[in-house]
C-alpha cells in the first residue's frame, strides 16, 4: 500500500505539471465515448422502431359516396382481395359518429351537422405490414397501399410514408456519423495519452536514470506512470458518464416519440460500464505504447538496459 500511495501521488504531479492537457485529453476521450455510446443507442431505438412497425397496418379509405349498399359491398370485396389485406370492415356514417362521440361525448356533437361526415363511409382496411428493415420493404409496403386505392369505388387512402422514411435516413446517418466522430474521439483521446506518457518519461529522464542507477526495478517506474494513464481514463470516464446523465431525461422523452417499448435514455449499468472499462482501457492502451516507445518496460530487461534503452529512445 505504501508503494501504491507513493506511485498516485508521484501520477497527481505528472498530471498537475501538464494540467491543461491532461484535462483536454481526457475531454477527448470522454467525447469519443460519448459518441459510441450515442450511436449504439441510435442504433438500438431504430432496431426497436423497427420492430414495432411489424405490425399490421390500419389504413381508413375513403369510399365514394354515390355507391348504394350493393356497390358498396362489392367495392369492399374487392378491396378486400387485394394482396397483404388482412380484414375489412365498412365504417358507415353514423358509426363514424358514434365512434367520434365515445371520444368526445355527445355534448359537443350536439348541433353537428351530420353532413361533415363523408356519406359513401370509411373502409377500415387492415393490411399486413410485414418486417421493414429496409427501403424495399417500404416501398413493398406503399405498393400494396396503392392497389387498394386503385380500386374502383376508392377515392383516397391517406398514408404518409415521410415519417418512416425519416427514421430509415436519420438512422443510417445517425450510426455512420456517430461512429465516425467516435473513432474520430476515441483515437484522438489515445494519441493525445501516449504524447503525455511520452513526454512524461522525457521530462524525468534524469529522474528514471537516477532511480535506475540506485537499484530501482523498472516494474516499479512503470507503475507510476501506468497510473498517470489510468488516471485520465478515469477523469474521461466521470465526464461521459455526467454527459450521460445530462441527456438522459431529453433523449428518453424524444425516444417516446417513437414507436416501440419504452422511452430509456442512453444511460444504465452496460453504458456505465463502457465509460469505466473503455476510459481506463483505452487510456492504458495509448500509455503502454507511450512507455514501450520511450523504453520503459516492466519486465523482460535488467535495469541497465532499461536506462540505456530510455536514453537510446531520447
Amino acid at each position: 500500500m505504501r508503494h501504491l500511495a507513493v506511485h498516485v501521488r508521484d501520477a497527481l504531479a505528472m498530471f498537475f505539471a501538464r494540467p491543461i492537457a491532461s484535462v483536454l485529453t481526457a475531454l477527448a476521450l470522454a467525447a469519443g465515448l460519448v459518441l459510441a455510446a450515442l450511436a449504439m443507442w441510435l442504433s438500438g431505438r431504430v432496431d426497436a422502431t423497427v420492430s414495432a412497425l411489424e405490425a399490421d397496418l390500419v389504413l381508413r379509405a375513403s369510399l365514394d359516396p354515390a355507391l348504394d349498399e350493393a356497390q358498396t359491398k362489392d367495392v369492399l370485396t374487392r378491396v378486400a382481395a387485394v394482396p397483404g389485406v388482412r380484414s375489412v370492415e365498412w365504417v358507415g356514417p353514423k358509426a363514424q359518429r358514434g365512434e367520434l362521440a365515445s371520444v368526445l361525448g355527445e355534448e359537443l356533437l350536439e348541433g353537428l351537422d351530420d353532413q361533415v361526415f363523408p356519406m359513401g363511409g370509411l373502409a377500415k382496411v387492415t393490411v399486413e405490414r410485414g418486417p421493414l428493415a429496409s427501403e424495399a420493404e417500404l416501398d413493398t409496403l406503399v405498393a400494396k397501399v396503392k392497389s387498394i386505392a386503385e380500386v374502383q369505388g376508392v377515392l383516397d387512402v391517406p398514408f404518409d410514408v415521410r415519417h418512416l422514411r425519416f427514421v430509415f435516413a436519420a438512422g443510417e446517418a445517425g450510426r455512420l456519423v456517430g461512429i465516425l466522430l467516435a473513432a474520430m474521439a476515441l483515437l484522438v483521446g489515445v494519441l493525445a495519452i501516449y504524447l503525455l506518457v511520452s513526454a512524461a518519461v522525457l521530462a524525468r529522464r534524469d529522474e528514471l536514470d537516477l532511480y535506475l542507477a540506485l537499484g530501482a526495478t523498472p516494474r516499479w517506474l512503470f507503475a507510476r506512470h501506468v497510473i498517470y494513464a489510468a488516471l485520465i481514463g478515469l477523469m474521461a470516464a466521470a465526464a461521459a458518464i455526467a454527459v450521460g446523465l445530462y441527456v438522459e431525461g431529453p433523449l428518453g422523452r424524444l425516444a417516446t416519440l417513437l414507436p416501440g417499448a419504452g422511452g430509456a435514455g442512453p444511460l444504465g449499468p452496460p453504458y456505465i460500464a463502457w465509460a469505466v472499462v473503455g476510459g481506463v482501457g483505452l487510456a492504458l492502451l495509448g500509455g503502454l505504447r507511450g512507455l514501450e516507445r520511450r523504453g520503459l518496460r516492466p519486465r523482460g530487461k535488467p535495469a541497465e538496459a532499461n536506462a540505456k534503452g530510455a536514453r537510446d529512445a531520447r
